[in-house]
């Protein structure tokens, strides 16, 4: 029904969004990449990669949350949890999501 391998990387989107934009952002690490690798600044076209990314990781989210709304084996109050936390906090739950209820099990077909 679902492919659980493209459902893990867009688990892993957030995260890995969440982690470019620290890395980009983060003082000593351009600095290093200055000094040691001769890399010049990004010249504006950070804040262009870090909109570019944040837009990502919500889209993704928003994907795993219309995941949540459609599926049927979830009472409504737990729905309404699953949405709010993916909200909240993505990064966690988007990846526990999928290990609860998109990942395929050895039984399955």
């Amino acid at each position: 029904m679902r492919d659980s391998t493209t459902w893990a990387i867009l688990a892993a989107t957030p995260a890995v969004a969440w982690f470019a934009q620290w890395l980009a952002f983060n003082p000593r690490v351009s600095s290093v990449m200055r000094l040691r690798y001769h890399v010049r600044h990004w010249d504006g076209a950070s804040h262009t990669i870090a909109i570019t990314l944040a837009l990502l990781a919500l889209a993704t989210l928003l994907t795993f949350a219309t995941a949540v709304i459609q599926n049927q084996g979830l009472p409504p109050g737990r729905r309404f949890i699953w949405v709010l936390l993916l909200l909240v906090a993505g990064i966690v739950t988007a990846p526990l999501y999928w290990a609860i209820y998109l990942r395929k099990r050895p039984g399955d077909a």
